[in-house]
């Protein structure tokens, strides 16, 4: 069946090749294509999996020269209150490493571990991420904070201004294999980029539960432990139960930091107000001079 040759290479091998032998062939090319194609479903799987695991940009690891203790800007205890939602947060400073711990006071939940420093008006966060480390910014001024612990969120979008071709200079590789982005930090040439980021994320009040406790007054802390507000939510009115009886003030904040009540207390109770507040979320702070400032979240509905 060798018919009259074409010019084109590709007609010339099917046109001398017997049927069955050609049947044959084609099995194997499709088995083939199969194959190839599963290998490229697997690689591009591989890639897609590999871009997943985080923000494509890291900073190559750098020394803190002389990491700020956190706990002394923002006190051992702080409450930040957001228009949206209020968090109770623990600040330690680990001397060994320099890095300030933040956990959730409510469910000891990690928040932040890094090396703090300050530059220019802007505290920055230095977390370990093998290999290298993130950086992400945060302001605190006026009795206000943004960017704490969003160290995610500004890698990914300094990810996405580097792979649009932004801050070129500051790229030292990019690697091909998982499309990840080394990058050297430079305070100066990132500010305007921070101070962008910062505007972007929301303020939060903040209100320190600075101690004014009694070392080893064991009563002390039998009224702390012993504080509750019930019920919770509440439409009319609230109650609060002391261990003991002491002189305390209670204040009352809306979820935007605004103080909304002042009251005084000396019995081992205190009954609020609150058939006349909006419904929403609200910080109930209870101060004594002999007692750790404690802070408890009371619901509003009606």
């Amino acid at each position: 069946m060798c018919g009259k040759q074409s010019n084109s290479s590709q007609s010339v091998r099917f046109a001398c090749v017997r049927p069955v032998h050609y049947l044959a062939s084609t099995s194997q090319t499709e088995s083939l294509s199969l194959a190839v194609r599963k290998l490229l479903f697997l690689l591009s799987l591989s890639a897609l999996l590999s871009s997943c695991d985080g923000p494509a940009a890291r900073f190559d690891a750098f020394t803190v020269t002389r990491p700020l203790d956190l706990s002394k800007e923002l006190g051992p205890e702080v409450t930040l209150l957001g228009q949206k939602d209020t968090l109770q947060l623990r600040v330690q400073f680990d001397a060994a490493s320099g890095s300030t711990i933040i956990t959730n006071a409510e469910d000891t939940s990690l928040l932040l571990n890094a090396r703090i420093f300050h530059r220019r008006g802007l505290y920055y966060a230095v977390e370990s991420w093998e290999p290298g480390c993130w950086v992400h910014a945060f302001r605190i001024q006026r009795n206000q904070i943004q960017g704490l612990a969003t160290g995610y969120q500004q890698m990914e979008d300094l990810s996405t201004v580097v792979q649009q071709g932004g801050l070129g200079e500051l790229v030292r590789y990019r690697s091909l294999r998982d499309d990840s982005i080394c990058l050297r930090f430079d305070a100066g040439r990132l500010r305007r980029f921070y101070r962008t980021e910062l505007d972007s994320f929301p303020s939060y009040r903040l209100v320190a539960n600075q101690s004014g406790r009694r070392a080893t007054d064991a009563k002390a802390d039998a009224s702390v432990t012993a504080v509750s507000l019930y019920p919770n939510p509440a439409t009319s009115r609230a109650t609060l139960t002391f261990g003991t009886a002491a002189i305390r003030t209670v204040q009352l904040y809306s979820s935007q930091g605004r103080l909304v009540q002042t009251l005084s207390a000396s019995g081992s109770s205190k009954e609020l107000a609150v058939q006349e507040l909006p419904a929403g979320t609200y910080l109930v702070r209870i101060s004594s001079p002999s007692a750790d400032v404690q802070t408890r979240r009371l619901l509003v509905e009606h």
